[in-house]
């Protein structure tokens, strides 16, 4: 399936949620539409990826983002861990109308207390359709 990393960023992720055409994955948050099948598309999605694509070590995290990197068609840029202490969020256009919201992090909260990592945090569409996330979430389970 062809990708495409988009400069798109929060702002944009936000509008699509306020228009009800973004999947948070994997919790659906207060306020979130609801989506028929959610919950059975949920835990499908979850046995797709041993890590639940969610990698909290920071260097399984840079591993995972190289790899993502060498599969994308189109790019303007690589997706990258934060260079300051941040998130970062990523949109990954997929030629079945699906775009897959991925972040970085790289947290200090102090005395010892960090976050790092890269997670998928939801799908983004126009037109709702379970097959298609699935098949999203099949491709990104190849590196995450």
């Amino acid at each position: 399936m062809k990708s495409k990393l988009t400069k798109n960023n929060w702002v944009y992720i936000n509008k699509k949620a306020k228009e009800g055409k973004l999947l948070r994955y994997p919790i659906r948050h207060s306020g979130d539409p609801e989506f028929e099948g959610e919950f059975e598309l949920r835990k499908e999605i979850s046995k797709m990826s041993n890590s639940n694509f969610n990698i909290r070590d920071y260097d399984d995290a840079e591993n995972a983002i190289s790899d993502l990197n060498c599969v994308f068609d189109e790019k303007p840029y690589d997706i990258h861990m934060p260079f300051a202490e941040e998130t970062c969020d990523w949109v990954i256009e997929l030629e079945n109308g699906i775009s897959l919201w991925v972040q970085t992090e790289d947290e200090y909260y102090g005395g010892g207390e960090y976050s790092s990592g890269v997670s998928l945090e939801g799908f983004i569409f126009d037109n709702y359709d379970k097959d298609a996330i699935l098949e999203a979430a099949k491709w990104l389970s190849k590196v995450l």
